[in-house]
């Protein structure tokens, strides 16, 4: 018989057992702000820190670290430089101040209390529609609305506290339906208050030759008037620091431009127009009082000069942001400075471009704090 050759490894006869595959474990979803544990493979298409948006992979992640919050050091950004530029406002408001009253203290500061109230006040109702992302330019002309009718109202006989109320009441309905329009058509608010301002100032001239109705008051309380612009600045400068407030109000800020802005949009828009046009209501019956006289149609003038103090003071020109005390000191050198022009019998022109440049400055400001602290503060 012949021998058959053997083969290497054909002592093993029969069929080769397969290994068995081991089972590979699930992987498990990252909820965010959840630490990802040791050896735990991150998931394609979710992200790696567990935000909405973000890289599906964003590098190592050691076991037990947590997710980052951006949002919160962003707003910590945002305080300390809020806070740098307030104590810088307030510094020169210091200074500014202690150049009108070293002159002759009593009597200038009475004055100079008479002119802060009403202008001071109508920079607060611009503030705060900048705030909400919904600029309201028909503030000035709301004021003035809102005086022509209280000084009518008591040249017909009308007590002095119910021809307040009814114009300041006048006033703020008229921000409040340019509200609604904002709202309801998701269209700019600067593009509506112009034209209502323009429309305003028409029709009060048209009323009357000279736009200005003589009134018999007392002495305006100048003391009152600049008590309550500094409880309103204060306070809706602290309301806005909480964030839930901010969201709610300030919706229009994240709204793609042409796009529905829906309700919560709206909501900021009659929020913001309304409680500006109520403000600017206030700061027509100071200066009704101020003036024994009504403002007249000049609207646009001190809308200038009420938007110029609020960017200096720090308020976002894109919206939202502000700071708490900026405004306050930013009114303080604003009319600080008018009252030296005047002093030294300035020209009126020297006045509105002092304003221009200070808002020019207020609008490098914006741009600034926007590009430190981030745009989702």
């Amino acid at each position: 018989m012949t021998d058959t050759p053997s083969v290497p490894g054909s002592e093993q006869s029969g069929p080769q057992p397969v290994p068995a595959v081991q089972p590979v474990s699930p992987v498990q979803p990252v909820s965010p702000g959840q630490p990802v544990p040791a050896g735990q493979p991150v998931p394609v298409g979710q992200p790696a820190f567990g935000f909405q948006g973000a890289p599906a992979y964003a590098g190592p992640i050691s076991a037990g670290q947590p997710a980052p919050a951006p949002e919160h050091r962003s707003r910590r950004r945002g305080l300390v430089v809020h806070a740098a530029w307030e104590v810088l406002l307030l510094v020169l408001a210091l200074a500014v101040l202690a150049a009108v009253l070293l002159p002759s203290p009593h009597p200038t500061l009475v004055n100079f209390l008479g002119s802060l109230g009403p202008t001071a006040l109508l920079a607060v109702a611009v503030s705060l529609s900048l705030r909400t992302g919904t600029v309201n330019l028909a503030a000035g002309a709301l004021a003035a609305l809102g005086g022509t009718i209280m000084a009518t109202l008591m040249n017909h006989g009308t007590p002095e506290a119910a021809a307040i109320a009814v114009g300041v009441l006048a006033a703020g309905a008229t921000g409040l339906l340019l509200g609604v329009l904002v709202g309801a058509l998701s269209v700019p608010a600067w593009a509506v208050t112009l034209g209502a301002a323009s429309v305003i100032d028409v029709s009060l001239t048209s009323a009357n030759s000279s736009g200005i109705i003589s009134v018999s008051v007392g002495a305006g309380q100048p003391v009152l008037w600049f008590g309550l612009f500094a409880v309103l600045t204060l306070a809706g400068g602290a309301l806005f620091l909480i964030p839930g407030v901010r969201d709610a109000l300030s919706a229009t800020r994240s709204v793609p431009a042409g796009r529905w802005g829906g309700w919560r949009a709206g909501l900021g828009a009659v929020v913001g127009l309304g409680g500006s046009g109520l403000v600017a209501g206030l700061a027509g019956a100071a200066l009704v009082l101020r003036l024994h006289a009504s403002p007249g149609g000049a609207g646009s003038g001190t809308t200038l000069i009420a938007l110029a103090i609020a960017l200096l003071g720090g308020v976002s020109v894109f919206g939202r942001r502000g700071g708490v005390t900026g405004v306050l000191s930013a009114a303080v050198i604003g009319v600080g400075l008018e009252t030296i022009i005047q002093i030294h019998n300035g020209r009126y022109w020297i006045v509105y471009t002092m304003f221009g440049v200070l808002l020019l400055i207020g609008l490098v400001a914006s741009r600034v704090i926007e590009s430190v602290t981030g745009p989702d503060e």
